[in-house]
This record gives structure tokens, sequence and C-alpha cells, in this order.
């Protein structure tokens, strides 16, 4: 039998308003999606956007133990919260683009429903609210938004968003692989990817110049010149493991004032404008304050050029002596760099392409970011030294002089 509450229409209001709460919160993850690819309503992944519909649903189903819960003075996060949990973990990039759909199947269950949707959404609410966080890190870059972000900066991390919602489809499928004149790899996907972010960028700024790993340069005397790697970690991206991200910077007058990194598959955005610090999926980055080398961890990539000169010596003694050695690659270990998690980062082999964006994310997080000879970056930059301020110095004594 089917069991009916007797709640007073005041508490009826109640239980219907917190309900429409809950399906804002499923329209606020995934209506974006919609809007970012215009007008194809069809779904990407059916079994996903089954899966959420039959969240929804459970709540109906499961409201009889809810109402029970309530009257006997039972707390319990029952499985229908559970399972809203689990739902909003799921990668927003590859659920489905018809949110509207979801949403107006969640509105007609809730409005029919008896659930007590005040004491189960405060179970979850504090559930729901962490993984819209995560949502935005990729899927929409409202929490981005701010008053105190300049036009410059909004314009990046929109184009970052568009470009990682555009890797992803390509993400983990069969793709074909083009090389270049210098051998690296290019996809179909770092093509697009970069045709969409210059488009964004032009539009928005049709004066400023434009670098970019896939497309070359335009408007080179420009005091502005965005610096733009639609996919680096191409390798990785072609691989399917997922240290690949989109990197965004605008440099003036050759100094790198804004940076993006937008990495899809990790739900990782980092983005830095000068003078206004350094965040990850909303949170402020800070290195860290580890001033003893025994105690450092480490980050080595790219490092076969240091490796062929007489400094391999060198980063073997700092290697030997650090409490960890690791080789995490691309944009991962700056992202670690600026959150402290890891104290240095060495490369010998990158371009500016790499690493203008990460080198301002750096530094807004209180690390100095230069090349292994103690310059900043530029257009010319080919070497990395990368640490939180108290190990640098001493980094940098070490490394110093072995390449150009």
């Amino acid at each position: 039998m089917t069991r009916r509450c007797c709640w007073s229409a005041a508490r009826q209001n109640e239980v219907l308003q917190c309900g429409k709460i809950f399906v804002k919160a499923v329209q606020l993850i995934f209506e974006p999606l919609n809007a970012r690819v215009e007008n194809r309503l069809v779904a990407r992944n059916t079994k996903l956007a089954t899966e959420i519909k039959q969240v929804v649903l459970d709540f109906g189903e499961h409201r009889g133990d809810i109402i029970r819960y309530r009257v006997t003075g039972e707390h319990h996060a029952n499985s229908a919260i559970r399972l809203i949990d689990g739902a909003v973990c799921v990668n927003a990039g590859a659920i489905f683009r018809d949110a509207r759909a979801i949403a107006k199947a969640g509105g007609a269950v809730v409005a029919g429903t008896c659930v007590d949707f005040t004491e189960s959404f405060s179970h979850s609410a504090g559930i729901i609210a962490t993984r819209l966080v995560s949502f935005n890190a990729y899927g929409d870059h409202s929490a981005m938004k701010s008053e105190k972000n300049s036009e410059f900066l909004q314009v990046a991390l929109d184009a970052a968003r568009a470009a990682a919602d555009l890797s992803m489809e390509y993400y983990a499928t069969d793709l074909e692989v083009t090389l270049k004149a210098d051998r690296s790899p290019v996809t179909e996907a770092d093509v697009r990817a970069e045709k969409l972010i210059r488009e964004r960028i032009t539009a928005a700024f049709p004066e400023h110049g434009f670098f970019g790993e896939e497309t070359g340069r335009s408007n080179q005397d420009s005091e502005y010149l965005w610096l733009v790697d639609p996919i680096d970690g191409t390798k990785s991206f072609i691989r399917g493991y997922p240290f690949f991200s989109t990197q965004i910077a605008l440099m003036k007058d050759g100094v790198v004032q804004l940076g993006v990194s937008a990495a899809p598959a990790m739900q990782e955005t980092a983005w830095a404008e000068r003078g206004s610090g350094a965040w990850l999926n909303g949170q402020r980055l800070a290195v860290s304050t580890i001033e003893e080398p025994t105690n450092a961890s480490i980050s080595l990539s790219n490092i076969a050029r240091l490796a062929a000169s007489d400094g391999w010596a060198a980063l073997g003694e700092i290697t030997a002596e650090a409490d960890r050695q690791r080789g995490f690659g691309d944009y991962y270990s700056y992202h670690l760099l600026a959150s402290g998690k890891i104290e240095a980062v060495v490369e010998s082999a990158v371009n500016i392409l790499d690493i203008a964006a990460l080198s301002v994310i750096v530094e807004e997080s209180g690390g100095i970011f230069t090349d292994l000879n103690g310059r900043p970056p530029s257009v010319e930059t080919t070497t990395v030294l990368a640490a939180n301020a108290a190990l640098h110095a001493y980094y940098l004594e070490k490394l110093r002089g072995f390449l150009d």
C-alpha cells in the first residue's frame, strides 16, 4: 500500500520548496551543457542520463523510509541520498546534453511525492555543494565569474572551458594522429580546440596578437600576445591517460599577465591574474613553506637534455637528498606545486606555450618560476626551474649554467 503523509499545508509547502531546491541543483549542474552545444539536445551518454533520472525517481521510491526515519527520530543518510552523492560525482562533460528533460522529470517526481526534502537535503546539502564546485571546475565556470576578474581573464576562462569540453569529446576514442615537422603528434581535437579558442579571443580582442601551437602567429607587433596550447600533453591525450590540459596565457609587453590551465579529465581548472592570486577550482592556492631539501618533494619532467649535459650529476644530487622524487609531467606538476603538495619542478625541454599560463599560476601562489639559469619566462624559454620561495635559490645554484 502506498503510504500517505499527513503534514499540514505549511509543512507540505516547505517540502515542495525544498524539492524545488533539489531540482534547481540538478539544473545548475546540467543546464550549462545545453547552452554550450546550442540546439543539440541528444544525450551523448544514454546510460548516465537514465541513471540521473533514476536518482530522482528513487527519492519517491524511498519516501516511506524517509518519513519513517523522521517519525522515529532516526537520522540516516538513506540510499536515495547516497545515490545522489554518487550521481553528482560523475564527469559533467561526458554525461548528456538534454539537461532540460532531466530537470522536468525531476520536477514532476518531486511534485508528486511526500519526501521530506527538508531532512534529506540537510544530509546532502554539503555534499551537493561540494560536487557543484567540482562540476564548476570543468562544466560550468559560473563559480569562476567574479567582479574581480578582468575581461581578459573571463574570456580566457570561457575559452578554456569550451576547448576542454571539445577535447573530451575525443578523449579515449580512436583518434587519427598526424606527425608535425618536429615529429610531435597532432590530432583533429588539437586543431579544432585551438580554432575555437582563437575565434573567441579574436572576437573579443581583435587587435591582440595570437600565438597558437597549431595555427601559428598573428598581429605579432601588438603589446598584447595570447599564448595558447589547446591540448598540452597530446601524447597523454592520445594514449588515454588524463595528464593533458588546455593552456591559455596573456602576455603584455613580454610579461605574462594571466593564465588558465584547464584539465578536464582530472576536473581541475587553475587560473591566476597578476596581483590577484592563484586559484584551483575556486580555492586559493599557496605554495608550501618547506625549507629543507631533505623534506622536499620534487617533480622531474622532460629531462633528456639535462641528462645529456654536465648537469646530470647535479640533478642526481638534488634527487638523492629529496624526500620524494616523481615525474608527474605536463600541467599536473605545476598544479601540485602551486597547491603546496610538492616543492619544485625541473624541466629541460619545453616551449613557452607549455608553461606560460602555469608560470603566473605558480608565481601568484607565492612560488618562483624561472628557467634553469634564473631568467623569467619569455617566448624563448626552453627550460624550467619552479619552486617554493624557500628552495628556489638552492636548486638554482646547483643547476645554473648547464643548459642555454
